[in-house]
């Protein structure tokens, strides 16, 4: 089950069925997921969040619903990743678009590295971002990370490697 994590404007919580239908809004924007292959249907976000609590289960840890204190919306997601391919843990992040642009992804993303190093790992995480996400790269930045360079995921897709900070040098 996931640990419940506040900050000033946002829950990470863990995530509850009803998401989906929120959720589903997310996937069918087509800004929000040519990063991931393209617009999908409300299906697949039911997928998406049992992926996310069955992570959790195996690992102990993974992706977050992010939820706006002010709306109690569900605002996106974020959190550590990492599939049984994937090279190392990743620290993802992904917003609604209603909620994008407010700073609230490195908002989350500065609680969950802060919880994933003192729970985790403690060795910088990375964060893999798709090479034309102009905002995320602006996230990462905001959050102290440094550009590896290229690399290329199990699924195929490019990404742009970003190494955080030392679990020591993040408050």
């Amino acid at each position: 089950m996931a640990t419940e994590l506040e900050t000033e404007r946002l829950t990470l919580r863990a995530w509850r069925e009803e998401d989906w239908r929120s959720l589903a809004v997310f996937f069918a924007e087509p800004e929000s997921t040519n990063i991931m292959g393209g617009v999908s249907d409300a299906g697949f976000a039911w997928r998406v969040i049992a992926c996310h609590v069955g992570h959790w289960q195996w690992r102990g840890f993974g992706m977050w619903a992010v939820e706006h204190k002010d709306d109690a919306a569900l605002a996106g997601f974020c959190g550590p990743w990492y599939p049984a391919d994937w090279p190392e843990i990743e620290l993802g992040w992904s917003l609604l678009a209603a909620y994008r642009g407010q700073g609230l992804a490195t908002e989350a993303a500065s609680a969950a590295r802060r919880w994933v190093y003192r729970e985790v790992q403690k060795t910088p995480l990375v964060s893999f971002i798709e090479p034309n996400n102009k905002p995320s790269i602006a996230v990462a930045e905001r959050l102290g990370c440094r550009h590896e360079g290229k690399t290329a995921l199990p699924n195929g897709r490019p990404a742009l490697a970003f190494r955080h900070p030392a679990p020591e040098a993040v408050q």
